[in-house]
């Protein structure tokens, strides 16, 4: 089963997700099914962005930018460059795209930008002093924009034309995540940083000038060595993945974190991508196909897991309850299935293995 590294979603029901091989699925029934789109490449993808239900692209290994307008039942190649790896694309508006990634060798660092749609795609910046390619980019405001590499950060004042290093790990007055995987910044001013090794995650008030640590999470006796997304919904809500099947949530804007760990669930897979449709629909995605969903903000379980290609539909209510909760699911194929009900702490509250089931399940 491939790998699944980001998710996105442009409208409640309908969204897009990117991984090994080319892979590219669509759902739009918010998540109930997938469907495999023909991206016509074999490469890893690494990234995915939709202006709209129509109008996406795709970007990853060996420079590769697809772009579709008719909800991904084409695609065109619109930039290629073996030397390079593209981690992230993210774009502005319907002409202002960028695209980040690297070669961590020979290139170091690239920053691409198309003002027409990615019709043309032209090099913003290439530091070369950087050995390491950008994972991430972020345009919280047209004009300000911010892109982490292993042990920095880089930013933009003047809507990506020019950018500057304004934090890294070799700086001592700046103690940042150990490896930076990915940022999101709610305003010009307001973002976070996770990665893993050291502080896995970080938040800056004031434009990425000084960062707040945090390396407490509750409970403290999971253990976990890194996060490789963030994603908030809100200003204060927001919602981190990263290894051994870990979640984390904050309700009051970064300053407490709560772990979900789904550890014996998902057999240790590592979670690579979150995204928030509201303050309550999430989905995320990760290793061997992993799909999850949640629509109560991840308080009660999951709603929906990615099970060898097919999906398991999950209702757990009411929500909130009183000890006692009702489970339901539709099994699409005959297959082995154990329960298990966690807290947000990981404590498992229910577990039951009634075994091979196919259809309509309620317990």
């Amino acid at each position: 089963t491939n790998n699944l590294y980001e998710v996105h979603f442009p409208v409640a029901d309908t969204g897009y997700v990117v991984g090994d091989s080319g892979t590219i699925l669509k759902t739009i029934d918010g998540g109930i099914n997938w469907m495999q789109l023909n991206s016509g490449v074999n490469v890893l993808l690494n990234s995915v962005y939709f202006l709209n239900t129509d109008t996406g692209y795709a970007a990853g290994q060996s420079g590769v930018i697809l772009k579709t307008y008719n909800g991904g039942t084409n695609w065109i190649i619109q930039f290629f460059d073996c030397n390079i790896e593209l981690f992230s694309v993210y774009f502005i508006n319907e002409n202002i795209g960028f695209a980040a990634g690297g070669s961590g060798v020979s290139i170091g660092s690239i920053v691409l930008k198309t003002t027409n749609g990615g019709m043309n795609w032209n090099i913003a910046t290439m530091l070369d002093t950087i050995d390491q390619p950008l994972k991430s980019i972020h345009f919280p405001v047209p004009d300000t924009g911010y892109s982490v590499f292993r042990n920095g950060i880089i930013k933009s004042l003047d809507g990506g034309n020019t950018w500057f290093v304004i934090a890294s790990a070799s700086n001592p007055l700046d103690p940042l995540v150990s490896i930076l995987e990915d940022c999101y910044f709610i305003d010009a001013n307001t973002g976070y940083i996770v990665g893993w090794y050291g502080p896995l995650l970080s938040k800056s008030i004031n434009g990425g000038i000084n960062w707040l640590l945090f390396n407490q999470f509750q409970p403290e006796s999971i253990y976990f060595p890194g996060l490789f997304s963030i994603d908030f919904p809100d200003d204060n809500i927001g919602y981190g993945v990263g290894w051994r099947s870990v979640i984390v949530k904050t309700t009051d804007a970064g300053n407490n974190w709560i772990i979900q760990s789904l550890e014996s669930l998902l057999n240790n897979a590592n979670l690579y991508s979150v995204h928030f449709s509201d303050t309550n629909t999430g989905y995320i995605v990760g290793e061997n196909g992993t799909i999850l969903k949640t629509d109560n903000g991840g308080s009660v379980g999951i709603s929906e897991i990615g099970l060898e290609n097919k999906q398991v539909v999950v209702s757990i209510y009411p929500n909130p309850n009183n000890n006692e909760v009702i489970i339901k699911m539709n099994i699409p194929k005959n297959q082995n299935i154990e329960i298990r009900l966690l807290s947000l702490s990981g404590q498992v509250l229910y577990e039951e293995k009634p075994g091979q089931l196919i259809g309509a399940y309620q317990k």
